[in-house]
């Protein structure tokens, strides 16, 4: 009596979560498609999915219809999805969508039942490893494919690039979209919504794309909000883990920067000494050549301001351009020009007017390229709104002593998207 009861509200769960939709049938049947239960699921069952866990309708929906099963005693919410594993899951979810069943015989690779199902039914399922972590982005192009489009109704509108990482020549982009849209992606609760295309996928995030894709009902309205170009807002301090990925670009401050602050083993770092844009050449070319950073921290301005705001920002902004060619997917924060003392704007070399004039410009061309300005300015104000003497280095500024370089570094570490 008592797994008759069990096995009758795995039932209600999932004839309740997947409501009548257009499926496979002309007409709207009390499941989505030809999904149905087939095992009975239980709180308890895994120890590292509490009753009140937010996964706990995902895990239940996909063990029920037997996507998903979970080692033994752990679902193995934290760990990483392989391939082999995903491809299981997206051909019996489309064997059960199609045809009610999902009955793989054993085969020699244990994979090449599935690979060859996968296959005839346009299912990408090649991988060198099969025990290797399944990529987000990998997984995004298997789903599309698990379900026909008319499954997948949009619900949700976002535009190409709300998703910050994701652009248009992103791989798997169409398919990242597509679900977004419908609703088995969603959107992030704190600071921009990244994907992280090529990352691996927890069994847990797994569990909630998939139990999605099976249940209209699970699937989650939401919008992304567009993030106000240029600007940042103030946020928890990041650790050095966050700036794993990250490059800093310029000249001699930057140098500074990575002596004497603590992002030096954080980020890798392209400068020199030289005549501002004029001497970067080098480090740029360095930069695009490698590639493949997640946000690249650019700082110019101190040494170029014998050019016009005018002529500065156009040649900033090729070097924006040029950047984005090789990086299309990186982050890019534009600094600020940093302060320098009273005595030194005096002197005529390095006028705060100048270098204000600057800053207004940049704040303009990041409004335009869709960079982030990184105020690294203001913080180092004295209250005469000079740099603070106590920042000012062994020339009396532009160069920083440790202390202006560690409020610099507080400024970068508590504004990001």
């Amino acid at each position: 009596m008592k797994r008759t009861l069990i096995l009758l509200l795995s039932a209600a769960l999932l004839l309740g979560c997947c409501g009548a939709v257009l499926g496979a049938e002309a007409e709207p049947s009390p499941g989505f498609g030809n999904l149905r239960p087939t095992a009975d699921y239980a709180d308890g069952m895994f120890s590292d999915v509490p009753a009140d866990s937010p996964y706990r309708d995902s895990v239940a929906a996909v063990y029920a219809l037997g996507l998903m099963r979970g080692g033994s005693g752990a679902f193995g919410m934290s760990e990483p999805l392989s391939f082999g594993e995903a491809l299981v899951a997206i051909c019996r979810l489309h064997s059960l969508f199609h045809t009610g069943k999902a009955e793989f015989e054993s085969g020699e690779p244990w994979y090449a039942p599935y690979t060859s199902y996968a296959s005839e039914n346009g299912i990408p399922s090649e991988a060198s490893d099969y025990s290797a972590p399944v990529q987000r982005g990998e997984l995004a192009e298997m789903l599309i494919r698990a379900l026909p489009g008319a499954a997948l109704p949009g619900i949700n509108e976002i535009p190409i690039g709300r998703v910050s990482d994701v652009t248009a020549v992103t791989l798997h982009a169409d398919a990242i979209y597509t679900l977004y849209r419908a609703g088995i992606f969603t959107g992030a609760t704190v600071g921009r919504t990244r994907f992280r295309p090529e990352e691996p996928i927890s069994h847990a995030d797994a569990a909630a794309a998939l139990s999605r894709m099976a249940c209209r009902s699970l699937r989650v309205k939401f919008s992304i909000p567009e993030w106000p170009w240029p600007d940042l807002e103030a946020m928890p301090r990041a650790e050095d883990d966050y700036f794993a990925g990250s490059a800093m670009l310029g000249a001699s401050l930057v140098q500074g920067m990575n002596l004497y602050s603590g992002l030096q083993s954080a980020m890798d770092f392209y400068c020199g000494q030289g005549p501002g844009l004029g001497g970067a050449e080098e480090w740029i070319a360095a930069l695009c050549q490698h590639g493949g950073y997640d946000r690249v921290y650019i700082e110019y301005g101190a040494d170029d301001l014998y050019l016009s705001a005018e002529d500065f920002v156009s040649t900033y902004g090729m070097i924006i351009d040029r950047l984005r060619a090789a990086m299309p997917d990186a982050e890019l924060y534009v600094m600020a020009v940093t302060p320098v003392t009273k005595e030194r704007s005096d002197s005529g070399e390095y006028p705060m007017s100048k270098i204000e004039a600057f800053n207004a410009a940049l704040y303009t061309m990041c409004e335009q390229k869709q960079c982030w300005y990184l105020d690294c300015f203001t913080p180092l104000l004295g209250e005469d709104g000079y740099l603070k003497p106590e920042y000012a280095g062994w020339d009396g500024s532009p160069h920083l002593e440790v202390a202006g370089y560690e409020t610099w570094e507080d400024a970068i570490r508590t504004h990001y998207r």
